[in-house]
């Protein structure tokens, strides 16, 4: 089996190819959430370093999301545009779960990965390591950064924490408890290698037709306009 994976929920976008192991035969970093053509480059060139065609590929995976709401439409188009043009299915998977497979710990230990979500807020989710996949325990959430250790002590009284919120909201969560290990050097953003492991130990349906970014709160546009755009701004 041969997986062409991508993300771009955050400026730090990745390309890469994997075996049905979950091993790399190619991994490009990027900015593929400015323009969408810079998506399509960097497939190619991920798919000619691991001597492939796009025909040779069994699955297209994208992380979902949360993260940048332009880089999920942007990097979820690309990869239903590549599925449907060579018949293949298109997994999607959480950005958030991403990220939890790229920090290894220990058995059974919780992994918090947390992202910036701008407006003062982090994306966090709650997952489990079992074996060489990582379990969901609790629902993915955005909330103030001050609110994480409350968060994580719903769920469990040790946790490993990575991403980038780290670094942005450094102050805010210097407060976390001595339980809690703060992984700074970890990894700071999803890749795709970590979307393409999530994907493999997912339930692999096809979301080809139906698959959405996943944004966990509404847009700027949807807060201020509940009912709708106003007609007038529509024009």
């Amino acid at each position: 089996m041969r997986i062409l994976a991508l993300d771009t929920s955050t400026l730090t976008g990745s390309v890469a190819v994997v075996d049905g192991d979950g091993r790399a035969l190619a991994a490009i970093g990027g900015d593929p959430s400015a323009p969408s053509d810079r998506v399509v480059t960097l497939c190619q060139a991920a798919l000619a370093e691991a001597g492939l065609a796009a025909r040779d590929l069994d699955a297209i995976a994208v992380g979902a999301g949360p993260g940048s709401f332009t880089g999920l439409r942007i990097g979820l188009a690309t990869g239903k545009g590549l599925a449907y043009a060579i018949a293949r299915p298109l997994w999607l998977v959480s950005s958030l779960a991403a990220l939890a497979h790229d920090l290894a710990v220990d058995e059974g230990a919780l992994i918090v990965p947390v992202l910036d979500a701008r407006r003062g807020e982090v994306y966090a989710g709650f997952y489990r390591q079992v074996g060489a996949t990582r379990v969901a325990v609790a629902p993915e959430v955005v909330l103030p950064p001050t609110a994480l250790a409350d968060a994580i002590a719903a769920v469990a009284v040790d946790a490993h924490v990575v991403g980038d919120a780290l670094d942005v909201h450094a102050s805010a969560l210097a407060a976390l408890p001595a339980t809690v290990v703060v992984h700074r050097d970890g990894p700071r953003t999803p890749s795709a290698l970590g979307v393409a492991r999530a994907a493999l130990a997912g339930d692999r349906r096809d979301r080809l037709r139906d698959g959405a970014p996943t944004y966990i709160r509404p847009s700027e546009a949807e807060v201020k306009y509940p009912d709708g755009v106003p007609g007038a701004l529509r024009r």
